[in-house]
């Protein structure tokens, strides 16, 4: 097989926590890196990286991704949102976002939580 040079246009990111989360769970989504041909691109595990950005106070309250390199070359992204709200998430390798990237995640509070609300 010939590997061509990375194609971020070719590389997918996919799972349902790049659209829908519930707050205080864990999530995950698949990375698989392609290359120009669409062979699934070897990339070194620190060239991947994400980060979580609320999209109401950017800046404020991002969460960091944590990426694991699955034994098909392909990782999984990790994160956790502790807040309802809306966030943009960033998919890169490198400095260069992957395909779709930012995704517009919706954060809702997780089902079966009692939240106490106290007003003064």
């Amino acid at each position: 097989m010939l590997a061509g040079p990375l194609s971020l246009a070719l590389t997918e990111a996919s799972g349902p926590a790049l659209a829908s989360v519930e707050a205080g769970a864990v999530h995950k989504f698949k990375v698989v890196p392609k290359d120009s041909y669409g062979n699934i691109a070897v990339v070194p595990e620190k060239g991947v990286s994400g980060v979580l950005c609320s999209a109401h106070s950017p800046g404020k309250g991002d969460v960091q991704v944590d990426f694991v390199r699955n034994d098909d070359d392909t990782f999984t992204g990790l994160y956790t949102v502790a807040l309802a709200g809306g966030y943009h998430l960033k998919v890169l390798i490198g400095d260069q976002p992957v395909k779709g990237s930012p995704f517009a995640v919706r954060s809702n509070i997780l089902r079966g939580v009692k939240l106490n609300i106290f007003c003064n």
